[in-house]
């Protein structure tokens, strides 16, 4: 069983790095930039965010840093996220980056930019 000391060391030479961001969220049919704690890591050029949720059976979400938005949900723990992204998912996010020339991306990132900011989702009573 590895430590806690020994899971940041490795983390460290891996070059992930703890971050704190906004993912863009669906909350009460509008769009809110919700504020998560998680890594940011490197992979084949492209720097990704991730973060673990622990509301829907331990899942941990790749965020697109520019848009807020996920690209891929895993099944694994939140340090070892990073071996688990593909060369083709990040050659599929390329792809989509480019369609009509970026416009649609460019509109994700307007999306993200006039999102509301919030730290944490107000609780209903």
């Amino acid at each position: 069983m590895e430590t806690t000391q020994e899971t940041a060391t490795r983390m460290r030479r891996r070059g992930v790095r703890k971050k704190v961001f906004y993912a863009l969220i669906r909350h009460e049919r509008k769009l809110i930039a919700l504020r998560k704690e998680g890594i940011e890591f490197d992979k084949c050029g492209v720097t990704l965010y991730a973060y673990y949720d622990d509301r829907y059976a331990g899942t941990c979400y790749v965020i697109d840093p520019d848009t807020g938005r996920s690209l891929a949900s895993i099944y694994h723990p939140l340090d070892v996220v990073y071996r688990h992204i593909s060369h083709k998912m990040i050659k599929d996010f390329e792809t989509k980056k480019d369609l009509d020339n970026g416009a649609y991306y460019k509109g994700l990132q307007e999306d993200f930019r006039n999102a509301e900011k919030v730290d944490k989702l107000k609780e209903n009573t």
